[in-house]
């Protein structure tokens, strides 16, 4: 009896610690199915997820002039590589907020063939109100002079030819830069600005700087919003000073739906399409495309083109070759009609004048 008491006890055990192993075992497999659900699902996510889309590069910089690091957002023509020429430069102040917007405007009109390809710099900024419109501004015009422009030209094939954009507190930025002779951009944009306390001291600054063709950029554009108040006196109050001028083309627009913060869409779009006015030579734009030699010779041949493109290069103020504008479809055709001399003669012609594309 005494041996039953003992033996009972220990089945008992033993029968308790299969469950419990069965349990245990039970447990593992349903963790290892969350595990194995769980990694299914974050693969089919980041699947779905697709493939991110890059429209330029953040560079950080070691500025000595702020004594700091600053980001530079960049982003180059589409051909870049390939194409073996130089480039006109945009600025776009506040490019942390406004560089894909830009780079979208910019890239759509280029290959739309109603602008210039161009390379875009965002600048960055830290502090924005003390940058932009505070006791940093000379400092920012250092930056800028002194160490983005250099890194920009030394690292890419660039024009010595500069845009430069900025909202509100940026193009602010600039009509101060205008009046201190800061920098000397060839086209200003500036769209939403405002200028309040200083504006008695600095209107007389920007008209005396806008006499000076050493100083005054060739073609300014001002725009406004729906903002009203000190901004729309300051947009007045520039307008005002631009209509006096004869020696600078100028452009500006009203964009009474858009409100402050959207108002640079439309307002760097139609900047860059005024600017570029007539990128396509008007009498090939109205014929389409150059699909004969009789179309090349109505317009007035090649030497027409070129006189063209060397009058719009004095407008731009820097040189421009004569750009893929549907050129493609002519020594196809031609070479049908017209004899080898005068498709090898035009093809040279094109690969030496023209800007390279990758339609050639």
């Amino acid at each position: 009896m005494l041996v039953n008491c003992f033996v009972a006890p220990r089945r008992v055990i033993q029968a308790g610690l299969e469950i419990n192993k069965n349990i245990i075992r039970q447990a593992f497999a349903l963790l290892f199915c969350v595990f194995l659900l769980v990694g299914i699902n974050r693969a089919a996510l980041a699947q779905s997820a697709g493939e991110a889309v890059h429209v330029g590069k953040k560079y950080t910089i070691t500025s000595e002039v702020f004594n700091d690091k600053r980001d530079l957002y960049i982003a180059l023509p589409n051909g870049y590589f390939a194409s073996g020429k130089d480039y006109p430069v945009v600025y776009l102040l506040d490019g942390e907020g406004l560089f894909n917007i830009a780079q979208g405007i910019m890239s759509t009109l280029a290959e739309a063939h109603n602008m210039d390809e161009v390379i875009l710099v965002g600048v960055a900024h830290k502090n924005r109100w003390q940058e932009l419109s505070g006791k940093d501004r000379e400092t920012l015009a250092e930056f800028l002079k002194a160490e983005v422009f250099p890194y920009i030209d030394q690292r890419y094939r660039t024009l010595s030819h500069r845009t430069m954009i900025g909202h509100s507190l940026g193009g602010s930025f600039l009509w101060a830069s205008l009046a201190n002779s800061w920098l000397k951009p060839d086209v200003m944009i500036t769209i939403s600005a405002v200028i309040r306390k200083e504006g008695p001291a600095l209107y007389p600054k920007i008209a005396k700087a806008l006499q000076h063709a050493e100083i005054a950029p060739k073609y300014i554009y001002i725009s406004m919003g729906s903002e009203g108040g000190q901004f729309a006196s300051t947009h007045v109050k520039l307008k005002s000073l631009l209509e006096g001028q004869t020696s600078i083309r100028w452009d500006t627009d009203e964009f009474p739906r858009d409100a402050h913060g959207a108002v640079p869409t439309p307002s760097m779009h139609y900047a860059m399409q005024e600017y570029y006015a007539d990128w396509v030579m008007p009498k090939i734009k109205n014929l389409g495309r150059l699909s004969s030699s009789k179309a090349l010779q109505d317009i007035g041949g090649y030497q027409a083109i070129k006189a063209y493109y060397n009058s719009y290069s004095e407008r731009l103020g820097y040189k421009v070759g004569v750009p893929d504008i549907g050129w493609t479809a002519l020594p196809g055709r031609w070479s049908m009609k017209e004899n080898l001399h005068n498709l090898l003669n035009l093809y040279v012609k094109r690969r030496r004048d023209m800007a390279m594309s990758f339609n050639i």
